[in-house]
């Protein structure tokens, strides 16, 4: 007997596998506004705006655009929060501090966010081929770069241990790192890290009168901050 098949049930099976096949086809398409590590570090003005993108942790509500620089610092002799003590803002500027506090992790992600950004410079810039092969313009700008971003590290990393005491303190990008649950580092030890690579970032950017003016970190500033940080540590 012969078997009989069921011509609507085939072109129904052959169009779904042509359909599952375009789909397939059409649905793994990168996305244009995303970029990969080698075409971020690819050449100067990339490696540029990722380095900006680390400044810009400096900015916005969790670190120095509001809690960090408005919240932070008070009470003290020069100024008060005013009204009372809640489970926000005026908590955290009492030195009133709940674990339940809403406004307190905001600030500890954001420099986070910050040692990660800094993290993936200091790994990809000294990696690309222009840092050591590039026209004398070009390893300058690299070099700054690399500097900055080993300070725009040590500033985030300072100011978690400074106010949270023996934190993890990644070195290195997280998707370099097999365990994304670090255990709290010797402050000292880590104080020792920023301290070395303050030094090293201190050969490689300018004095602020040898670049056009502009809101950048310079040799100025990362001396001053390797003195602080050489101050806590002692």
């Amino acid at each position: 007997m012969k078997p009989k098949f069921n011509m609507l049930v085939v072109l129904t099976t052959v169009f779904l596998s042509l359909v599952t096949f375009q789909c397939k086809k059409f649905t793994q398409v990168s996305p244009s506004s995303q970029f990969s590590l080698p075409q971020v570090f690819s050449n100067v003005n990339n490696a540029y705006t990722a380095v900006i993108g680390v400044y810009d942790q400096l900015m916005g509500d969790g670190t120095y655009g509001d809690i960090m620089s408005q919240y932070f610092p008070y009470d003290c002799d020069e100024m008060i929060t005013t009204g009372n003590i809640d489970n926000g803002r005026r908590g955290m500027a009492r030195y009133q501090l709940l674990l339940s506090n809403t406004v307190l992790r905001s600030p500890f992600t954001s420099l986070y966010s910050g040692v990660e950004k800094a993290n993936l410079c200091i790994e990809q810039i000294p990696k690309m081929d222009m840092y050591i092969h590039g026209d004398t313009s070009d390893k300058a700008q690299l070099h700054r770069l690399y500097g900055e971003s080993l300070t725009l590290r040590a500033q985030f990393l300072f100011e978690l241990v400074r106010n949270w005491g023996d934190v993890p303190a990644p070195l290195v990008p997280s998707y370099q790192d097999k365990n994304l649950f670090l255990p709290r580092a010797d402050r000292d030890s880590t104080y020792d890290h920023l301290i070395a690579d303050l030094k090293t970032a201190e050969d490689l950017v300018p004095w602020r009168t040898e670049v056009p003016r502009d809101s950048r970190i310079t040799k100025g500033a990362v001396k001053a901050l390797r003195a602080r940080i050489a101050l806590f540590r002692g």
